[in-house]
């Protein structure tokens, strides 16, 4: 694989997502975001897409740069990205939905940009994930993991926004920004969050407390978002399997409750 920057600094991939193939014809073959860029939507793997990824006036109004975009595994048709503008650069942060592939896109909080939820500070990054099936409003759920936050949750595909409860804080009195923080670093490659291929209440997330325990623990939700358990027992890490940036969780398509998770070099 090659990426040609084409006179940006730094550019890179920092999330892909290849949804199936649906009857409607709505969603493409693959999806990345990006640094410097906010993402593509490749209708075809043998050409350069036209545009960029969350543009909605025919220009690059949308986000500066894209950390993560995501699909709901039943209905690949609702999507969502999150990113923002680095070092503040402008307001616009966040993220967006999709209800039709990655076509157009609608800013979190109903704005036509993509926009923060207004939660009395400014979420953006992270990374996102969408409910497997469509609740009794019509359209998925939604949990998004900002960068230095813990995350938040939305039954209404991004109108408005909680935050959630029951996992543990990470008390950082020399870094406060990292308080609370489940993803520290918003253009590292790692994943920490999943939405069940099934149950489409149901996400999981990975905790790594390098800092304190040398362990590490999946934490399951099974009411979209709003409030976290110990899925089992914790992961003991060796020394060189507790670096930050260096683990990806992911589940199995089309089975509920297993999954995959990859530490450092070794797992």
């Amino acid at each position: 694989w090659e990426l040609f920057s084409r006179g940006r600094s730094g550019t890179y991939v920092t999330s892909i997502a290849t949804p199936p193939a649906t009857p409607d014809g709505l969603a493409a073959p693959a999806y990345i975001t990006g640094v410097d860029f906010d993402g593509f939507r490749y209708e075809s793997f043998g050409a350069i897409p036209l545009r960029h990824l969350t543009q909605t006036r025919g220009r690059n109004d949308g986000l500066a740069d894209g950390t993560f975009v995501a699909f709901s595994e039943g209905e690949p048709r609702f999507m969502a990205v999150v990113g923002g503008w680095e070092r503040q650069i402008s307001p616009r942060g966040g993220g967006g939905v999709s209800i039709d592939g990655g076509l157009t896109w609608r800013g979190f909080q109903g704005d036509t940009g993509l926009r923060h939820p207004g939660l009395g500070y400014d979420p953006k990054f992270g990374q996102i994930a969408v409910g497997s099936t469509v609740s009794p409003t019509g359209t998925p759920a939604l949990v998004w993991i900002p960068r230095f936050a813990q995350p938040l949750y939305s039954h209404d595909f991004g109108e408005t926004w909680k935050e959630s409860t029951g996992l543990p804080t990470l008390d950082r009195v020399d870094k406060p920004k990292e308080r609370n923080s489940i993803v520290p670093n918003e253009f590292a490659s790692w994943r920490a969050l999943v939405a069940d291929p099934v149950e489409g209440d149901t996400f999981y997330v990975y905790w790594n407390n390098y800092r304190n325990e040398r362990a590490a623990h999946i934490y399951v939700s099974k009411d979209a978002g709003q409030t976290w358990k110990l899925a089992g027992p914790g992961i003991r890490l060796a020394w060189d399997q507790r670096r930050m940036t260096e683990w990806s969780l992911a589940a199995v398509p089309g089975r509920s409750g297993h999954l995959w998770l990859a530490l450092d070099d070794t797992w």
